[in-house]
């Protein structure tokens, strides 16, 4: 189940954390946990936005990406580790 979450994050771009609960068939709260196992074992890194705190969301060069707080890729992304075991067989 956390291989499928990070090659279904690394297929699209994009994806709602509701959408992503959806595929897996599970509730969105299982799913946070899901993804905090995954920023532990360093398959994915949280992106908090610190490089841009002075700005606005309007000015931060993510902004037509991230604007919504349900966005599953604006809270995570995918690390190198995280990029190999989903393509590993």
């Amino acid at each position: 189940m956390l291989k499928k979450i990070l090659q279904v994050m690394q297929e699209r771009r994009i994806i709602h954390k509701q959408d992503l609960a959806k595929i897996l068939g599970v509730q969105i709260e299982t799913l946070e946990d899901m993804l905090r196992l995954l920023v532990e074992k360093e398959y994915l890194k949280r992106d908090d936005c610190v490089e841009f705190e002075d700005t606005h969301c309007s000015s931060c060069p993510s902004a037509s990406g991230c604007l919504d707080e349900q966005i599953a890729t604006h809270d995570y992304h995918l690390t190198a580790k995280g990029v190999r075991y989903a393509k590993s067989e």
